[in-house]
C-alpha cells in the first residue's frame, strides 16, 4: 500500500478523527490543543489500524520529538568507536563554548546551525584538531536542555515569558516549556540518556 496515498484516503481521515476524539483533541504528551497530528505507534497494521492501540494524538512539536528519538535510537544501534569519539568531542566543545551562549549572557546564539558550525570550526582550529563535520543536533540538543532548565527555573520563580525571552530564548521554546515541567523533563531525559550511553561506551 502506498503510505502517502493512504494518508489522503477517506478511510485514514475517519480513523484520524476517531483518534483525535479519543484524546479529546489534545496532545497526549503535553496537552496542547492545537497543531495536532495523529502518529502511528507502529506500522504493522497500515490500512487496518486499531485506533486505540496503533495510533496516538501528538502536537507537531511532540511528534517531531518522537521522530527524532526514533532516528537517534536507530543510530545508537550502530555505535562505533569513531562515532563515540566524535560525540565525545562535540560534548567537550559544548562545555567549552557554553559560556558564550546567549542564555548565559554571552554573545553566541547556539541554537543557530550556521553559528554552531562557525564556532565549531574555530574551536577545532584553535585546538589543533582535524576538521570533521559536526553533528549539529548534539550541540543544539545540549543547549536546548540548558535553555529548558532556565525556562523552568525562571517560570517557577515567577518570571514572565517576556523576561525569559530577554535571555535570548525563542518565543516558541518559552511557549512550549513555560510552567510545563512534565514535558520538559521528558525531552531532557532523552538527550541525557543518549549522552550517558556515549560516556559508557567510552569507558568500555
Amino acid at each position: 500500500m502506498d503510505y502517502e496515498r493512504y494518508l489522503q484516503s477517506p478511510e485514514w481521515q475517519k480513523k484520524r478523527t476517531e483518534r483525535l476524539k479519543i484524546d479529546n483533541f489534545k496532545c497526549a504528551v503535553c496537552g496542547r490543543p492545537m497543531d495536532l497530528q495523529v502518529h502511528h505507534l507502529n506500522y504493522d497494521n497500515i490500512g487496518h489500524e486499531n485506533v486505540y492501540t496503533d495510533l496516538i494524538t501528538l502536537c507537531k512539536y511532540c511528534h517531531s520529538d518522537v521522530e527524532n528519538e526514533k532516528k537517534a535510537y536507530k543510530e545508537r544501534q550502530g555505535y562505533s568507536a569513531e562515532w563515540t569519539r566524535q560525540r565525545s568531542l562535540e560534548l567537550t566543545f559544548c562545555r567549552f563554548i557554553q559560556r558564550k551562549d546567549l542564555s548565559s549572557g554571552g554573545d553566541l546564539n547556539l541554537t543557530n546551525k550556521d553559528v554552531v558550525r562557525k564556532a565549531w570550526k574555530e574551536w577545532l582550529f584553535i585546538n589543533g584538531l582535524h576538521f570533521r563535520e559536526v553533528r549539529v543536533s548534539t550541540i543544539i540538543d545540549y543547549f536546548r536542555n540548558k535553555r529548558i532548565r532556565l525556562i523552568l527555573a525562571m517560570s517557577a520563580a515567577g518570571a514572565s515569558p517576556d523576561e525569559i525571552m530577554a535571555r535570548g530564548i525563542s518565543y516558541n521554546m518559552v511557549h512550549k516549556y513555560y510552567n510545563n515541567p512534565k514535558l520538559a523533563n521528558t525531552v531532557m531525559a532523552r538527550f541525557e540518556k543518549e549522552m550517558e550511553e556515549v560516556n559508557n561506551a567510552e569507558t568500555q
